[in-house]
């Protein structure tokens, strides 16, 4: 029940997530009518008279600019709220994940631990391990670089392919998980490794000194 809980409150952050990415698409292009576009003239907060400071004779661009601009702000307060959304349900995900004592990929020590199994087979990656930094939190914890990710925490795993949103998630992970282990699991050479990783401040860049990529 408690995976089901976790998959159901992640396909509702994805759908929440492609919100957000829309209401994104639609912020830009308000801001290129308003900047570069015909509402240029009068860009984002200038005022809406000509030089001498009268009416604006172009009444259409006038009405068309104060609408966006409206239609602008309405939709930044709209996304400020998503994103907030987004975090809570980034956090009650995490909080799932840490309370379920049986997951599909089990952590058993820091060590890395191989294995395999058909079920495992068929999980998809979500994301690969691109480089890894010498002397880093996930160098520590056995990441080598090429390795593909199955789960990251509350990430995963999946039986079908995520796109680049289950690895945008791993950035909230990482940042509600500062000195606490993350359960890791990833594809090596055809078997599954499981290994904890914990972000920690270090000699180098971030909190895990290692760079991921789509799968």
């Amino acid at each position: 029940i408690m995976q089901d809980d976790q998959t159901a409150m992640f396909t509702r952050m994805r759908e929440t997530i492609s919100k957000k990415d829309e209401l994104e698409k639609e912020i830009q292009e308000l801001r290129d009518f308003l900047t570069t576009g015909k509402g240029s003239l009068f860009g984002l907060s200038g005022p809406l008279v000509d030089r001498e400071g009268y009416p604006h004779k172009d009444v259409e661009l006038v009405l068309a600019v104060r609408e966006a601009r409206s239609k602008l702000v309405r939709m930044q307060n709209d996304h400020k709220a998503m994103m907030l959304q987004i975090e809570k349900e980034l956090q009650d995900l995490h909080r799932v994940s840490k309370n379920s004592k049986d997951t599909a990929l089990p952590s058993t020590s820091k060590a890395s631990h191989v294995s395999t199994s058909r079920e495992e087979e068929k999980l998809v990656p979500f994301a690969r391990v691109n480089t890894v930094a010498a002397g880093s939190p996930a160098q520590g914890a056995d990441l080598h670089p090429g390795d593909l990710v199955l789960s990251f925490g509350s990430i995963g795993p999946y039986s079908d392919p995520q796109g680049p949103d289950a690895l945008r998630l791993v950035a909230g992970v990482v940042r509600d998980s500062i000195g606490q282990p993350i359960r890791v699991a990833v594809r090596r050479g055809g078997e599954t490794a499981r290994l904890t990783l914990t972000p920690r401040r270090w000699e180098g860049e971030g909190v895990l000194g290692c760079h991921l990529l789509p799968a």
